[in-house]
């Protein structure tokens, strides 16, 4: 990967962790497990939508095991427009959308967030999963 790829894999990264962690969800005090997927930005081999599709089809296995209360998709336009409603300076300059689709997971109750990330972690098209504790507003402790 190139430098300016990787720069841009920490800037999409960190800014979608931004944005999906303050999504509409984040009254609730529980973890949220972030799936990001691979940017044309970022990657040299941008995730397919059969590659995203193959990965919904593992958080439905997880949702119907009950590792999962709440699955919710952030396409890159959204995270965009929250981040740049979020950052309007920083997102002015920019001249096209470096940030990925995603999913924001929520687990059960009585499930290890660090487990979802593990099982996740290798799931087609994936780049990176991280998990967010909203109470601390700080990555969960894995």
């Amino acid at each position: 990967m190139s430098p300016r790829a990787l720069t841009l894999t920490g800037l999409s990264c960190g800014i979608a962790l931004g944005a999906a962690g303050c999504g509409s969800s984040t009254h609730s005090s529980a973890p949220v497990v972030h799936v990001y997927f691979c940017a044309a930005e970022a990657c040299v081999q941008p995730a397919t939508r059969r590659e995203e599709a193959q990965t919904r089809k593992w958080i439905d296995r997880l949702v119907q095991k009950g590792y999962v209360s709440k699955v919710v998709y952030v396409s890159k336009a959204q995270a965009f427009k929250r981040m740049k409603r979020k950052y309007p300076d920083l997102f002015k300059r920019l001249h096209s959308n470096p940030l990925p689709d995603a999913y924001d997971i929520t687990p059960a109750v009585d499930q290890n967030p660090a487990e979802l990330v593990r099982l996740l972690y290798h799931a087609p098209g994936v780049e990176q999963v991280t998990c967010f504790d909203r109470r601390t507003k700080r990555k969960c402790s894995q």
